[in-house]
């Protein structure tokens, strides 16, 4: 905390992991250090950078007193991240990619929402750069909506605005004493979020568009396919069995449901560049999913189809929406389902 002009200032600590960035990281610090809300630390965390982006962290450090600078040789973003977090002073946390931007008023509209609803997590929404719409960009959208428990860990799963990614967020720093991101993965959002929302009690949610995500051909999910991408499996897997142990079915069910299509998807991918390695162990993982995934009850009568012809041929039938149809799931249904099911889990 810190007292300013008589009141009580709460600090951010914002954490920018950076490698390889100097195209766009004179923008995205130019976003951050124009903030409105100026009661925050920001701590840029170099992870081994070899195009002059190192330089510009510490220039940066030089110009504002507010900024300091972490060096590590490559190590990968999980690590980073967990460096920053270690490193961090302040009350709350938010994450900003090194190519993305943020709107001057990015931290106090989040840090608002917390104080407005007393929650722990506040959420805004994105626009990607190639959909960028100056005319909507920090523009304030009256349709927060509050969520509380599992309805958070619902929108990991397609139901409701919660998304796996940590930025667009702002985390109260307590949600993070018992996490850290999972080290030499990538996907370490998807590993931590479902444990970092259940150790929070509510989060707002908005469609204000504060936070422009840029695609650039060198992120790590632009990147060609690697076998690095089997990643979203041991993340979604452990997210599968957290909801198991909680004794939260439906989530459970879900979340094997959106287990099997990333699998699916993969596989077809890799198929593609005949990567046969890596098709095998799609192939392991799908069957071990499969003893949750054939029990479920949230799957539509051609989705099961389209699972159950998987397993005899994984080229089979097309790719089906998961994200639409578990959008489509109100709350009756779920209780419904929830009513109907057996103790199988």
């Amino acid at each position: 905390m810190l007292w300013k002009d008589g009141g009580l200032m709460e600090t951010i600590s914002v954490l920018v992991p950076v490698y390889n960035a100097a195209p766009w990281l004179k923008e995205c610090l130019s976003g951050i250090l124009t903030q409105t809300y100026r009661y925050f630390e920001l701590i840029l965390i170099d992870d081994g950078s070899t195009d002059g982006s190192s330089a510009l962290c510490d220039a940066c450090a030089v110009r504002d007193d507010r900024v300091r600078v972490i060096h590590q040789a490559n190590a990968g973003v999980a690590v980073a991240r967990n460096r920053g977090l270690d490193a961090a002073h302040g009350e709350w946390i938010a994450f900003i990619d090194a190519d993305d931007m943020v709107h001057p008023r990015y931290l106090e509209y989040l840090l608002g929402l917390c104080r407005r609803y007393d929650c722990e997590v506040a959420q805004c929404r994105q626009m990607r750069s190639e959909r960028f719409n100056p005319t909507l960009f920090g523009v304030e959208a009256d349709d927060v909506v509050l969520y509380t428990g599992r309805q958070m860990q619902w929108g990991l799963c397609g139901r409701g605005g919660t998304r796996s990614m940590l930025w667009c967020k702002l985390f109260r720093r307590e949600l993070f004493e018992s996490v850290r991101f999972p080290e030499g993965l990538i996907h370490e959002d998807e590993a931590a979020m479902h444990h970092l929302l259940a150790n929070a009690l509510l989060m707002a949610f908005t469609t204000s568009t504060f936070y422009l995500y840029r695609t650039t051909p060198d992120s790590i999910m632009n990147k060609p396919l690697s076998v690095r991408r089997l990643d979203i499996i041991p993340a979604l897997t452990d997210r599968r069995e957290f909801y198991r142990r909680q004794g939260w079915r439906m989530l459970c069910y879900a979340t094997a449901q959106r287990l099997g299509f990333e699998i699916n998807r993969l596989y077809r991918r890799f198929h593609t560049q005949g990567d046969v390695a890596s098709m095998a162990a799609l192939q392991d993982a799908y069957c071990e999913n499969w003893d949750t995934l054939r029990t479920s009850p949230l799957m539509e009568l051609e989705v099961r189809r389209l699972h159950e012809q998987w397993l005899t041929d994984p080229l089979a039938g097309e790719l089906y929406s998961y994200w639409a149809q578990m959008a489509r799931l109100n709350d009756e249904t779920l209780q419904k389902l929830e009513g109907s099911i057996q103790e199988s889990l």
